[in-house]
């Protein structure tokens, strides 16, 4: 009889602070407007990437992989190319995909 109490009290304390949690929280706003703080952030990664900086990290990948193609390990062949080809080609899709999908 005792557990059945313990319970029942412990159920009307979870009901009450998930109604307390339910209507007293605030309305959250992800996503909307498009300028801020991030907008020098975007620019700055996209800048490094599609600049001088994309390219040295894209010549060093492929040299990480041809050195691996060296040693025999053709798996860090073609990662090298992979990330060179993402690091070359990535944001320009990345900013084609996303421009085409928001207003």
């Amino acid at each position: 009889m005792d557990k059945s109490l313990n319970s029942r009290a412990s159920l009307a304390t979870f009901l009450t602070l998930a109604f307390i949690v339910m209507f007293a929280a605030g309305s959250a706003y992800a996503g909307t407007g498009g300028t801020g703080m991030f907008d020098t952030i975007y620019t700055d990664l996209s800048d490094w990437t599609t600049g001088y900086m994309g390219r040295v990290f894209s010549i060093m990948a492929l040299l990480v992989g041809l050195g691996g193609a060296i040693k025999g390990n053709y798996a860090a062949l073609f990662g090298g190319l992979g990330v060179a080809t993402g690091a070359m080609y990535g944001p320009s899709i990345l900013e084609s995909v996303v421009t085409a999908l928001l207003p």
